[in-house]
């Protein structure tokens, strides 16, 4: 039997469990941070559908207002088929696919989804910057189309800041979902 070389660790296990219980650390603390800021920051009571109706009514006879407002719709819509496609052709693919070619069809669905992730935030800073050049405070809500406070979200990192809208977006669509379904149920 061989000894260990000195100051060489003889089990490499107890390096990644370190490893690992750093990486729990840090995954904790970043969804402690979001939870953090969707306590303090986002308005239950509201609901996001609710905004876009109220922004709508506000900017009734403002064209430009309007079509940025359903612009923000789409690109949210947009997103969460990009999630939802690219969930499915992942499921499918570890079946089909092996190795690099997994790997790829795997980088270029998430590569899509974050470009259109990248045009719903754009969308929403666009029609967040002309209601705020156009419109008073008493007129818009504080926020903008998102119910998130403004200055206080800039606070948050990037990574915070996407997922947020993210998540807005995944709870928009989800509203007016829920809506149709209430429509439609009647109809029948």
């Amino acid at each position: 039997m061989h000894e260990a070389p000195p100051n060489i660790p003889e089990k490499t296990t107890d390096i990644t469990s370190e490893h690992h219980s750093a990486v729990e650390s840090l995954a904790q603390h970043e969804t402690d941070q979001l939870d953090k800021y969707y306590t303090e920051h986002l308005d239950k009571e509201t609901h996001h559908l609710d905004r876009i109706k109220q922004l709508k009514q506000v900017t009734i006879g403002d064209a430009d207002a309007q079509k940025l407002i359903n612009e923000v719709e789409d690109c949210a819509l947009r997103y969460i088929e990009s999630i939802a496609n690219a969930e499915s052709r992942i499921k499918k693919a570890r079946y089909t696919l092996e190795g690099s070619a997994f790997r790829e069809l795997s980088e270029s669905l998430d590569k899509r989804r974050s470009k259109i992730h990248d045009v719903l935030i754009d969308s929403i800073k666009i029609c967040n910057r002309y209601l705020f050049e156009n419109y008073s405070e008493k007129e818009i809500p504080s926020g903008g189309i998102l119910s998130v406070e403004t200055l206080s979200f800039a606070a948050y990192d990037e990574k915070q800041r996407r997922r947020a809208i993210g998540d807005w977006a995944i709870e928009l669509i989800n509203e007016e979902l829920r809506q149709y379904l209430a429509h439609t149920s009647k109809i029948d």
